[in-house]
Formats: structure tokens, sequence, C-alpha cells
């Protein structure tokens, strides 16, 4: 449960987000990545998340020159023990290509299994049909790996 305070920063840390941290929320927020129900800025457990999707276990971290050092490997590692796989973005990533972001965050939903949000739908008046994964420039489909 979210204290008074977590929910004040968090509220903060939107109103304040980078350009980066708007176009990563802008593409998950889009029909290709709505099924999995990504929350922006969400406080889990001490920390605060820039991007998480409960439903894939998927925590996303769009960093600066700041990111990378003891702090964040001490971070990761919580995640990790609380069943998160994080996937961190360089803002200079985002700002190159958006596309290849959007490429990545998909891959890695792939690895993590939950690619497919045909297998758990959305409720009734939740989100829209999915689209299918990003295409890349040729306008294909990244190919899935056949496990089933």
């Amino acid at each position: 449960m979210s204290t008074r305070a977590q929910i004040l920063r968090a509220r903060e840390l939107r109103r304040n987000a980078t350009p980066a941290e708007r176009a990563v929320w802008r593409l998950l927020r889009g029909p290709d990545f709505r099924p999995f129900h990504f929350r922006r800025q969400a406080p889990v457990g001490p920390y605060f998340a820039d991007f998480i999707s409960h439903k894939a276990r998927l925590l996303i971290e769009v960093d600066g020159d700041t990111h990378g050092g003891r702090r964040d490997q001490v971070r990761d590692a919580w995640f990790a023990g609380e069943g998160y796989r994080t996937l961190r973005i360089w803002n200079s990533e985002v700002h190159e290509s958006l596309e290849g972001v959007a490429r990545r965050v998909w891959m890695v939903l792939e690895e993590q299994g939950v690619s497919d949000p045909h297998l758990d739908p959305p409720q009734n008046g939740e989100g829209e049909p999915h689209l299918g994964p990003p295409k890349n420039r040729e306008g294909e489909q990244p190919s899935r790996p056949s496990s089933r």
C-alpha cells in the first residue's frame, strides 16, 4: 500500500517528467503496449519505477547521465528479488530512435513470455485490440521464437 507521501512524490515525478520519459510514456500508452497496463512513476516498495507492468513483471527505467552506479545495482537487485526484470533505456536511445526502443521493449516482453496479450485478453472496456509488435524499418514484424 502506498503512503500519502509516496503518492504525492509520484505525482510530482509525473509532472516533472523528462522529454525522454514523456516520449516513452506515449509509446507505452499506445495500442501495441496497452494490454500490458504500464504505469508510470509508480511507488513499488521503497522505490519509484519510471514505468512498470505488473502483468509482464517488467520495469523500464529511462536513464540519463547520472544512472548506472551502485545505487542502481542495489535497486535492480531488489526488483529482481520481487520477480521483476529491469530494462534500462538511455535518454539518447529515446531521442535517436523511439522505434528502436519499441523493438527492445517488445523483445523483452517476448523473452518474459508475455508478448501475446491474447493469452490474457483485456476485459470489456479495457484497452483496444492488440495490433502486434512494432514493425522494423522494412515494415516487417520481428520474428517470434517458436516455443509453442
